[in-house]
């Protein structure tokens, strides 16, 4: 798993990832119209193994943002 830093084109990264999410979902619709549901189900889970990626990237870069805005004298430096 690549880890996004949204200082240096993290937010980029992410837009895309979405934007994959999207495409996904959007196949797993023509999958229900087509009554293909095996196709559809197999997109939907492609999207939300691509969701839960992200998720994780947000998750965790909101983390790493909350220590970086934390005083100094809470860690010691």
């Amino acid at each position: 798993m690549s880890h996004v830093r949204f200082g240096s084109g993290g937010v980029e990264r992410l837009e895309k990832r979405l934007m994959r999410v999207q495409r996904w979902i959007d196949r797993c619709m023509e999958g229900c119209r087509c009554k293909a549901w095996n196709s559809a189900i197999a997109e939907l889970e492609c999207a939300r193994a691509e969701l839960d990626s992200a998720s994780r990237e947000i998750w965790e870069e909101a983390s790493e943002t909350q220590i970086r805005m934390q005083p100094r004298w809470l860690y010691g430096s």
